[in-house]
C-alpha cells in the first residue's frame, strides 16, 4: 500500500501544461506563473495532518503559491482597468 501511495504523489506541473490553450498571459505574468507549483493527485498537507486527492480537472496551490496567484490576478485586473482608461 505504501508503494502505491508513493507512486501517485502529486507532481509539480508547469503552467503551460496546465493551461495548454491559453495565450493571454502577459510577458510580465509568465515568469510569475513559472514559479507556481500546480499539484494534482495525492497532495499531503502536513500542517493539517491531511491528504488531498486532487483530480485531473483541478489543481492545488500551496498557501504561498495561492498568495502569488492572487497577486498576479490583482495585477492583471489593475493593468486591464488602466488600459481601458487610456
Amino acid at each position: 500500500m505504501l508503494i502505491a501511495l508513493l507512486a501517485t504523489q502529486a507532481e509539480a506541473r508547469p503552467y503551460q501544461e496546465m493551461f495548454p490553450g491559453r495565450t493571454d498571459f502577459s510577458e510580465a505574468e509568465k515568469p510569475l506563473l513559472e514559479k507556481l507549483d500546480f499539484q494534482q493527485g495525492v497532495v499531503k498537507l502536513p500542517e493539517a495532518k491531511a491528504t488531498l486527492n486532487v483530480p485531473a480537472d483541478f489543481y492545488y496551490l500551496s498557501p504561498a503559491d495561492t498568495r502569488r496567484c492572487l497577486s498576479i490576478s490583482g495585477e492583471t485586473r489593475r493593468r486591464r482597468l488602466m488600459e481601458r482608461w487610456e
